[in-house]
């Protein structure tokens, strides 16, 4: 027989115990997660400079390869902009009534003046 066919795997039937062993100390006011000992955090005391820092000295040898993906993902967040940002463009200036800005037909110079 499989372990499914016995009713679940070993690790499923001891969490299952685990689980009623919690639900019943809780119900009996012993729960270890409330009466934990352990002190409360502490405050971070790293600046955000001195996490770079500690991250530059960790990519030595990485550095090249990081720079190429930082640029890279600049890029095409770039790209990926270029079409809402036309898109906007031409609603706000082009289609609407007011066609926009002088400055704008200014600088492309195609643009009709009305």
């Amino acid at each position: 027989m499989s372990g499914r066919e016995r009713g679940g795997r070993a690790s499923g039937r001891r969490y299952a115990r685990y689980r009623i062993r919690r639900r019943e100390k809780s119900r009996a006011g012993h729960d270890e997660a409330l009466e934990s000992k352990e002190p409360a955090k502490r405050q971070r005391t790293r600046s955000v400079g001195e996490v770079l820092r500690a991250f530059w000295e960790l990519a030595r040898g990485h550095r090249r390869r990081l720079g190429l993906a930082l640029v890279t993902l600049s890029v095409s967040t770039v790209i990926g902009m270029v079409l809402p940002v036309s898109t906007k463009v031409v609603l706000d200036n082009v289609w609407a009534d007011d066609p926009g800005p002088e400055a704008l037909a200014e600088q492309i110079g195609w643009i009709p003046r009305l």
